[in-house]
């Protein structure tokens, strides 16, 4: 990671932070990060791929190093436009763009809405098929819909790391940028209303209108993933291009669970595509 680059752009609204593994050089391959992660949460499998991409992970607005909204606005067409706005600003052409979770919802928006700047997009366990909710009116209603996240803030460093890795058996290189990650979240995000919406278009409708080559990873529902096998046979009837790589023994996370497979199976279909 010492050899990896830092930037920030800024926008009307906010200041974007990014990593960046290459200048260039390579094809470019952009990779957004789910809900109180950060961009560099992607790092166990940016590291299997550096030597084939020019890979760009930005920090989404109010999480990691990028500043939060001065308006308020953490919905996912904001978080689309930023997205847009960092492919222009460096000149990268067409992407390869990946996603998990809330990063996974705004990345199927960008494919679906600017087709000239995706080659292809790869969707982690996408927040997709969740109902819309409300925003949350008190602290009280935050506390209680991310209980797990006040929780850890609460603790040190290296007790929530420690924790981490007892509960989950995420590897060292993937539990130290999650861990730090929750104390950079800007809470207000959490009042603001919750950002993996897709829009006024439902999933389908968004998932449907993508041109390029689409990928969804998906895990067992059974420990945590979102995508159930019947969605996912939904969204592979509805989208000709799209095809399903399934990870076993994986829940929601599934590159922290699974990073040999992941960075095997995902970076094979992101070379050829």
């Amino acid at each position: 990671m010492s050899i990896w680059s830092e930037g920030d752009m800024q926008l009307d609204d906010v200041r974007i932070h990014y990593y960046r593994t290459g200048a260039g050089e390579k094809p470019p391959l952009v990779l957004l990060h789910g809900f109180s992660d950060n961009g560099l949460c992607w790092s166990e499998v940016v590291r299997e791929w550096a030597s084939d991409f020019d890979i760009i992970l930005p920090d989404a607005r109010g999480h990691g190093l990028s500043s939060g909204s001065a308006s308020g606005n953490y919905r996912q067409r904001a978080m689309a436009e930023d997205v847009v706005a960092l492919i222009q600003a460096l000149n990268l052409g067409s992407v390869r763009l990946g996603g998990h979770s809330m990063g996974g919802g705004v990345a199927a928006v960008v494919a679906s809405e600017w087709p000239e700047l995706v080659r292809a997009v790869a969707l982690e366990d996408a927040a997709l098929f969740i109902p819309r909710e409300q925003p949350t009116s008190s602290q009280e209603e935050g506390q209680r819909r991310h209980g797990w996240l006040f929780e850890v803030r609460t603790q040190s460093l290296e007790e929530r790391k420690a924790a981490c890795q007892k509960n989950t058996g995420w590897s060292e290189v993937t539990v130290e940028p999650w861990a730090i990650s929750k104390d950079q979240l800007n809470m207000a995000i959490l009042s603001a209303g919750p950002a993996p919406v897709i829009g006024e278009r439902s999933p389908m409708e968004v998932l449907t209108t993508i041109r390029c080559p689409l990928l969804l990873v998906t895990g067992d529902p059974t420990r945590g993933a979102m995508i159930t096998p019947e969605q996912a046979a939904q969204i592979l009837t509805a989208q000709p291009r799209a095809r399903e790589l399934h990870i076993p023994n994986t829940g929601h996370c599934i590159r922290y669970d699974q990073p040999r497979a992941y960075a095997e199976s995902v970076g094979e279909w992101l070379r050829n595509v």
